[in-house]
């Protein structure tokens, strides 16, 4: 059979986003904003300072989705 005849398999990740800001969210201070993504399956979190660093995980993860944890930039708990 050909390739056409088995389609590769769809590659399916989800990951539960939680946001939440720190401070004392004065109005002459700017907001903190954190973010950590988490894998519903094993309850692994990994903690994110800025949205720049969220969307890099999510690049290199797209990249490479079978990378090791060890490739996290922090995993929260560890």
């Amino acid at each position: 059979m050909s390739a056409a005849q088995h389609p590769k398999p769809i590659l399916y990740r989800s990951f539960v986003l939680h946001i939440w800001h720190e401070g004392n969210h004065k109005p002459d201070e700017d907001v903190v904003w954190r973010m950590s993504l988490e894998d519903p399956h094993s309850a692994e979190r990994v903690g994110f300072k800025n949205a720049n660093e969220l969307i890099s995980y999510l690049v290199r993860w797209m990249d490479n989705p079978s990378a090791s944890r060890h490739e996290n930039p922090k995993t929260i708990g560890d």
